[in-house]
């Protein structure tokens, strides 16, 4: 079983934060995936992900965009805040057990 967890823009799921623990019902696997996203062009690259339920989240972006200020919010509320052309965040969502939306 795998969680996706799709980090590209979507306006209608930012209007729609749940109150769903991130971690749901999965089983902790003692497994982090970390995945490295870069935001340019006002996009995510790569714009969703596949994390096996129960291992452990983080994401890393990136803004590689040479003007543009970016951010990243997930339907959890959790966010990377505004990322200026070479700043990086990370966020750490704990267990994974359901789909998120970003």
């Amino acid at each position: 079983m795998a969680a996706g967890v799709g980090v590209g823009l979507d306006q209608a799921s930012l209007a729609a934060f749940t109150d769903e623990p991130v971690a749901a019902s999965a089983v902790a696997t003692g497994h982090t995936t970390l995945v490295k996203v870069r935001a340019y062009d006002m996009r995510f690259h790569p714009d969703s992900v596949e994390v096996p339920a129960g291992d452990r989240l983080v994401i890393e972006v990136s803004n590689t965009d040479t003007q543009d200020v970016h951010d990243l919010v997930l339907d959890d509320g959790t966010d990377t805040g505004r990322l200026s052309p070479g700043d990086t965040a990370r966020l750490d969502l704990g267990v994974v057990g359901r789909d998120v939306a970003g």
